[in-house]
């Protein structure tokens, strides 16, 4: 073997060394499978029921931001949150109402992580209601 064909062999090979994890790591499109037949539906496990968090509808978005303070300013976490992810829920909000919205889960959250970290109990349940109305989406 030649120099020339040495030097050939050596770049093809860390040039296959290069571009092979590249391919492999590109994303792929997995083909839809078969559907399940009634056989295997009836014998697959049951998962356990998806517990909705609590939320009441609120038609005014305004109302509901003062009923979210009033309860901060008494430490009812838990309506709080209630208020704000009604907000939230609601499809026909402004912009200005949807960021304003956001912006003042954003400080709950805050003040639920000061509270959360002196220990309060309400403030755990209302974190856990924030974080189980998200994963509900």
């Amino acid at each position: 073997m030649n120099f020339f064909s040495a030097r050939k062999l050596g770049i093809t090979a860390i040039a296959l060394a290069i571009i092979t994890p590249l391919v492999g790591c590109s994303k792929k499109v997995e083909a839809p499978t078969a559907l399940a037949t009634p056989v295997e539906t009836a014998a697959a496990p049951v998962a356990a029921p998806v517990v909705r968090a609590q939320v009441l509808p609120s038609t005014d978005a305004n109302k509901s931001f003062a009923e979210a303070d009033a309860a901060l300013k008494n430490n009812a976490y838990d309506k709080a949150a209630q208020a704000l992810l009604a907000v939230q829920m609601q499809k026909n909000l402004s912009e200005q109402q949807a960021a304003e919205a956001n912006k003042r889960m954003i400080g709950l959250q805050r003040g639920l992580a000061d509270a959360i970290a002196r220990g309060d109990a309400s403030a755990k349940a209302a974190a856990d209601l924030i974080r189980q109305a998200h994963m509900v989406r």
